[in-house]
């Protein structure tokens, strides 16, 4: 980035990730709503998800716990 640039192209950096951040957050919210969906429908369903929605405070994990399910990490 030419040196004239650089305040504006860190500029635009902060606010892609800031969305980025608060598109997943938003994803990760209306994942953790689904799969709670699937599970109360009492059906086998086979659930893939980058590792990107199973990562930070607001991950799906977390939400899943915090409706009252209990995780366990299977190796």
């Amino acid at each position: 980035v030419p040196e004239s640039e650089k305040e504006t192209f860190a500029k635009l950096n902060t606010l892609v990730n800031n969305y980025n951040q608060d598109l997943y957050s938003k994803l990760k919210s209306e994942y953790a709503s689904k799969i709670d969906g699937y599970i109360k429908e009492n059906k086998n369903y086979f659930i893939v998800l980058s590792t990107n929605y199973l990562q930070g405070e607001d991950s799906i994990l977390k939400q899943l716990e915090q409706k009252g399910y209990i995780l366990e990490k299977i190796n």
